[in-house]
């Protein structure tokens, strides 16, 4: 099961809430805790939302272990953790990010850095804020909506493709292309999610049926919290300018309406982005109705 966590970035960066969704997973550190609650908590933290992924234990629990408060002698030691983890060399994505996330939006914003500069009472407040009832989903194992949030009533309108802007910049001597999406629309969510499934499963096939060989073009998916981004690189250009078969994509098209996972995982992350409920005939009706002149469009470079 799983158990996501509404957040927000803490002063326009990640540190903060990747902080807290360490210090929440780690509270009792006793051989017999570890291994009656399955092992520690499977947890993610993006710029929007948290997720904890767990097995045999029940869902109260958790909640009780994520919403109780946290432990102020674990916060140097998760602190070195954070530090060690974002010492590593940079991706050409997460340079790319912090850089047109600064010059776009908010001067100030950095993702995946370590700081010192949180300090306790911050972290506290913080965590009370979004740890709660008001902020948590609990789904199954393959995203179905269990338990929402009480206020979340109000269904959500899927209507037209979203549009993006394009900027070009350059990562170490590498031009990309970064296609930005406004995050708070009912359709980006979906839209973006779809594009980078096609992109992927179109880039196995062309290199593993046509071309043969072992690097592929992919595309990168970025998401804050009112803005999706999806990251070209400019060198894989043939590639994403070749005419898209029609008969390709309606297969795609095909099997993708057919995975529930796919569309249970979008209409719950929508629904958590947006604060609005997200039918699934109307996301299948949406998604359907994509067409191949605009998948085209937003792959051309």
């Amino acid at each position: 099961m799983w158990i996501y966590i509404k957040t927000s970035p803490y002063n326009e960066n990640s540190y903060t809430q990747h902080l807290i969704e360490h210090l929440v997973c780690r509270k009792d550190s006793s051989p017999q805790a570890f291994f009656l609650k399955d092992f520690p908590l499977r947890a993610s933290s993006w710029l929007g939302y948290s997720s904890f992924y767990f097995n045999s234990l029940e869902v109260s629990d958790v909640k009780n272990q994520l919403f109780s408060p946290l432990e102020i002698q674990r916060i140097p030691l998760e602190k070195k953790l954070i530090r060690e983890e974002c010492s590593a060399p940079q991706s050409d994505k997460t340079l790319l990010v912090n850089r047109s996330w600064k010059e776009l939006y908010w001067k100030h914003f950095w993702w995946a850095k370590s700081s010192d500069k949180v300090t306790i009472w911050e972290l506290f407040k913080q965590h009370a804020l979004y740890y709660n009832q008001a902020h948590c989903w609990v789904t199954d194992n393959d995203f179905w909506i269990i338990e929402r949030p009480q206020h979340i009533t109000t269904e959500a309108t899927l209507w037209c493709t979203p549009s993006s802007q394009s900027y070009t910049y350059m990562v170490r001597q590498t031009p990309y292309t970064v296609k930005v999406f406004d995050g708070l629309e009912s359709e980006s969510y979906a839209f973006c999610y779809f594009l980078d499934w096609f992109c992927y499963v179109r880039s196995q096939y062309y290199y593993n049926y046509c071309w043969r060989a072992y690097d592929f073009p992919t595309l990168e998916f970025f998401e804050y919290q009112d803005k999706l981004a999806l990251i070209f690189c400019n060198q894989d250009k043939v590639f994403f300018n070749i005419p898209l078969s029609e008969a390709f994509f309606q297969e795609a098209m095909h099997y993708f309406l057919g995975v529930k996972e796919y569309l249970q995982e979008i209409t719950l992350v929508t629904e958590i982005r947006i604060g609005k409920i997200v039918s699934q005939t109307e996301l299948k009706k949406f998604i359907a109705k994509i067409t191949l002149e605009e998948v085209q469009n937003h792959f051309h470079l």
